[in-house]
């Protein structure tokens, strides 16, 4: 079994949130999960025309669990979550009020659904952002890193998932010259730390992150890719270097603080899909270093 036996993606009807759909069904058939698919409805309807309603090509009929409720989107999506014992959530950033929104600021990118339930969901989550375009199959995870626990998290999760959908993993780390941390940032001020001091940081730090792994997960890290500069900017220029592929985000939960504008700048600029990833609680507190999502 994989790590993700069951996907719920939650829909509205909007041509945004079909578009997650795609990515749902897809990732759901080739780690063998069960799909299922949410709708908040005034009046329960014969699945054939909900689905419909939905924009859910008929193909894909027969592999779906439908669920129709009447309850706010945000609280059935948690409920749903655990009643169904789901692993992963796919959803859009913004549905029905993407298409009705002529511009969106930062602070709009993620809607008041999405950003309920990426905040308190357990599972991870992956966000399709405004500008989304369906590129299917994946050919590869983005993982950016930095030396913080939740990064650690996001890789830990990253591996497996890439062995088992037979893709790679390509791991980022962008040094900040100017970063006031007292981290792996500071050694880029050096001109030749990139060269010199940073592939043995780097390499600990992701045998870190994967030490109960088997090889055979391991070996699907194909590079770790170091840059130099403003973070968002040099993430954004790999992203959309690599149009087949999902990036897996580690994050503590909040869009409200930290490192929170770095993530909404990803999610409104990017085409590709976003898998959130929450740092996990921990008993020891430790040190964290560099760039962070918050």
């Amino acid at each position: 079994m994989t790590m993700f036996s069951s996907v719920l993606v939650p829909l509205d009807g909007s041509p945004m949130a079909a578009r997650s759909f795609e990515c749902a069904a897809w990732l759901a058939q080739r780690v063998e999960a069960r799909l299922h698919v949410l709708t908040a409805t005034d009046g329960e309807r014969s699945p054939r025309d909900e689905l419909r309603r939905l924009r859910v090509p008929e193909r894909y009929w027969p592999d779906i669990e439908i669920h129709q409720t009447s309850d706010p989107p945000e609280t059935a999506i948690i409920e749903a979550s655990a009643r169904y014992d789901v692993r992963l959530v796919v959803m859009s950033a913004r549905g029905e009020s993407f298409e009705r929104a002529e511009h969106l600021e930062p602070e709009q990118v993620v809607g008041h659904v999405a950003g309920f339930v990426i905040e308190r969901c357990p599972v991870p989550v992956i966000l399709t952002p405004p500008q989304y375009r369906v590129v299917l199959p994946w050919k590869r995870l983005i993982a950016p890193i930095s030396g913080a626990c939740a990064c650690e998290d996001a890789l830990a999760l990253a591996v497996p998932l890439a062995y088992d959908l037979d893709i790679s993993v390509r791991v980022v780390h962008v040094a900040n010259p100017d970063a006031a941390d007292e981290g792996l940032d500071v050694r880029a001020r050096y001109s030749d730390a990139l060269h010199h001091e940073y592939p043995g940081q780097l390499d600990e730090l992701v045998m870190r992150a994967l030490p109960l792994l088997p090889i055979k997960e391991r070996h699907r890290i194909e590079s770790v890719y170091v840059r130099s500069g403003n973070v968002l900017a040099r993430l954004l220029e790999i992203v959309e270097g690599e149009r087949n592929s999902a990036v897996v985000v580690g994050w503590r939960g909040t869009l409200s603080a930290g490192r929170a504008p770095l993530l909404k700048g990803l999610i409104g600029r990017i085409t590709s899909p976003l898998l959130l990833v929450k740092q996990r609680a921990r008993r020891l507190s430790r040190l964290n270093t560099g760039e962070e999502f918050e």
